[in-house]
């Protein structure tokens, strides 16, 4: 099992009150670093890590790949649209979802095929992190919502 530490983004914290929804991270890999866009500052919100779903990526035929689909984390069972603007857990890391992760000219160009307009607001999420921590291919997303 690979683990990798991650910096703390200077963001606040604030305070959930109960668990909403859970997913299980499926993969973790920094290789697919989030990119800034060339126009883009590299502290803009939602530059720590990116996040898409497994059923998205299973959506095509064949399957997006790793390299295909340029996401650090896989998940199954959550919607992530549902966590922008949201704090959540993955494992003990604590996040914040900042903005969707659009779909770009890269992934179309990784992808070699006609994968943009499928992925529009099904691209995943954009995510800052709040706490240090280490992430584990299997830790639960936890989903936070003020009640």
């Amino acid at each position: 099992m690979k683990e990798v530490e991650l910096p703390r983004s200077e963001l606040p914290l604030e305070t959930s009150t109960f668990v909403a929804c859970l997913a299980t991270i499926l993969e973790f890999s920094l290789d697919e670093l989030p990119r800034p866009a060339a126009d883009e500052d590299p502290a803009t919100p939602g530059s720590a890590l990116t996040m898409i779903e497994a059923e998205v990526c299973e959506s095509f035929e064949p399957p997006l790949t790793p390299h295909q689909r340029r996401r650090n984390v896989v998940t199954r069972g959550i919607d992530l649209n549902g966590l922008v603007g949201r704090d959540f857990t993955i494992g003990v890391v604590r996040c914040r979802g900042m903005r969707l992760c659009e779909p770009c000219t890269v992934v179309q160009r990784y992808a070699a095929r006609p994968v943009l307009r499928e992925l529009v607001h099904r691209g995943g999420l954009r995510v800052d992190i709040l706490a240090d921590g280490v992430i584990t291919v299997g830790d639960e997303v936890r989903a936070s919502y003020d009640e």
